[in-house]
């Protein structure tokens, strides 16, 4: 659901807020009406905002699950050429085995961008949300005309944790280290007309992290429960996009 209750000429508020439910997660055994009920795994996990390969670095493994509900506020606001966006969500686990605690994770991110150029991001009721601004005068060298340029940054955390004790430790019974995931990233949006734009970000990534120990990374090599499997790094990406 979404809503916009305070508008003026070149300004506006954005609310909403958004709900996903799994009832029945799909059993992973065979035979699941003569034994009773075979395990019903979620997974939760993501990679560091880019999506160039498969690595993710926050991941909770398989959760045996009865049902997941994860439930979202955002918030939205424009004045002339800067936009300003939020969202928090909460996903709740109930666990098939009830002598373990349900886990609980939540997340956020706000972000906001200023186009030097003066165009404005348009609001779409269709979508509920932002499009990119339209450049007012084409990319054209020979006209001294640039297109639209915009600044952008953001911020964003993703706590995948649940028990997990401290450093050194070993995991207690249901407890779920899927680690913490903080990123601030810093982007330079290039709009050369209506259909390419030239985007280049920088991405500071935090992962914190404990190893659950055993097998759960790679049999015979996961590190020691408690020990932190977590990383620092920084991305540059650069991308060329065309939509028609």
């Amino acid at each position: 659901m979404a809503y916009v209750p305070l508008k003026g000429r070149d300004w506006l508020i954005h609310v909403g807020a958004n709900a996903n439910l799994i009832l029945s997660p799909a059993a992973t055994g065979p035979d699941v009406a003569s034994t009773g009920g075979a395990p019903s795994a979620i997974r939760l996990r993501d990679r560091p905002e880019l999506r160039v390969d498969g690595a993710r670095l926050i991941d909770t493994g398989s959760i045996d699950t009865d049902s997941v509900s994860a439930y979202g506020l955002e918030f939205g606001a424009q004045r002339k050429n800067l936009y300003l966006q939020a969202e928090y969500f909460d996903i709740s686990v109930e666990r098939r085995t009830s002598a373990l605690s349900n886990p609980d994770f939540d997340g956020w991110y706000v972000q906001a961008g200023w186009t030097l150029t003066g165009e404005a991001r348009r609001y779409s009721t269709a979508t509920a949300g932002f499009d990119n601004p339209r450049p007012a005068k084409a990319f054209d060298p020979k006209k001294n005309q640039w297109g639209a340029v915009e600044l952008g940054i953001r911020y964003s955390t993703f706590d995948l944790n649940h028990m997990a004790g401290g450093q050194g430790t070993t995991p207690v019974a249901g407890a779920i280290r899927g680690g913490e995931q903080n990123i601030l990233s810093l982007g330079l949006n290039w709009y050369l007309n209506n259909a390419v734009t030239v985007s280049g970000a920088y991405r500071n990534v935090e992962v914190r992290r404990l190893s659950p120990g055993g097998t759960a990374f790679v049999a015979g090599s996961t590190p020691t429960a408690g020990s932190e499997v977590g990383q620092d790094l920084n991305i540059w990406s650069l991308r060329t996009q065309y939509a028609f």
